[in-house]
């Protein structure tokens, strides 16, 4: 009596076991797919942003361009001469 108890407790321990294996290789599965999936829409996105560049003309300036700080604005409006 006491075999069967231990055979029932290793089948039960390795059909746990492959099923541990099975949802973990689903797992990687799923994984996998949204990761490729992730993968072409960004391609997709970026093909269509450097189309949309590209259209778009250059347009270049006599000026250079503006500070984007407030201390750099401020520390060009003190050195000017009056």
């Amino acid at each position: 009596m006491a075999t069967t108890f231990k055979n029932g407790q290793h089948r039960a321990a390795v059909s746990a076991k492959e099923e541990r294996a099975r949802d973990a290789k689903l797992a990687m599965h799923e994984y996998e797919a949204e990761k490729l999936a992730i993968e072409v829409k960004t391609a997709r996105l970026r093909a269509l942003r450097l189309a949309k560049e590209a259209e778009r003309p250059r347009v270049l300036s006599d000026h250079p361009p503006l500070p984007t700080s407030g201390a750099a604005r401020r520390s060009s409006r003190t050195h000017r001469a009056p």
